[in-house]
């Protein structure tokens, strides 16, 4: 099965029959349907290289219609349609540049924080790249929908960056809920300060609330 855009790239389901993995080249098991720290790790170090791929297709994108737009002249629209490219592009360039210094070069040890962060940040770019290029094919005209230009093939391929996890709804609501969860644990935590000073006891500080999100996030997010 091909797929609507990446043509050319191999992109397809494949189907492996009767393969055999020795026990000792297993290197990670979590259960099925929950949140596995390993994804705070592949979230913060790997979503920002899948991104730039993007950014990189905005950015063809944006010269290709540039260039067209630049011959045709200004008829008081087309000068509009650049500015707003221009930009998108700039919103998703700006996403990235955050979503590498959330990695901070590897010299990091992530937590959901940083998983969070990075998430927000994808659905940026994913979302300014896909209006980028549509504002690249009203830049140029008719002659963005022609292939020769590769403008088309640009604007396909953008709506890819979407399916990548987590697409912008499965997003908004780990986002929220982890949100929620500091709030409920810190508003929690605040009530027992005041408690225990009144009976003289301290406090002990705790600071991710790890297990009250997870707890909340439905398989479908967990995954």
């Amino acid at each position: 099965m091909g797929s609507y855009g990446h043509a050319g790239l191999g992109i397809a389901y494949r189907v492996l029959n009767n393969v055999f993995v020795p026990e000792q080249s297993i290197t990670l098991r979590r259960p099925w349907g929950d949140y596995h720290p390993v994804w705070n790790v592949i979230l913060t170090v790997a979503l920002p290289m899948i991104c730039a791929v993007y950014v990189g297709m905005a950015e063809a994108a944006a010269e290709k219609a540039l260039t067209v737009a630049t011959a045709k002249g200004d008829d008081g629209v087309n000068a509009l349609a650049v500015g707003e490219m221009q930009t998108e592009l700039t919103t998703a360039q700006i996403a990235l540049e955050s979503m590498v210094a959330n990695a901070n070069e590897l010299d990091v040890e992530p937590g959901i924080e940083h998983a969070n962060r990075a998430l927000i940040r994808k659905t940026i770019v994913a979302d300014a790249v896909k209006r980028e290029a549509e504002k690249a094919l009203e830049a140029t005209g008719g002659a963005g929908y022609f292939r020769r230009l590769g403008l088309e093939r640009i604007l396909r391929d953008a709506q890819a960056a979407q399916f990548h996890p987590m697409p912008a709804k499965k997003q908004h609501r780990f986002t929220g809920r982890l949100a929620m969860a500091w709030i409920r644990r810190y508003s929690r935590r605040a009530r027992e300060a005041v408690s225990l000073r009144r009976c003289g006891g301290s406090v002990v500080s705790g600071t991710e609330p790890t297990r009250e999100v997870l707890t909340d996030l439905p398989a479908a997010e967990k995954r």
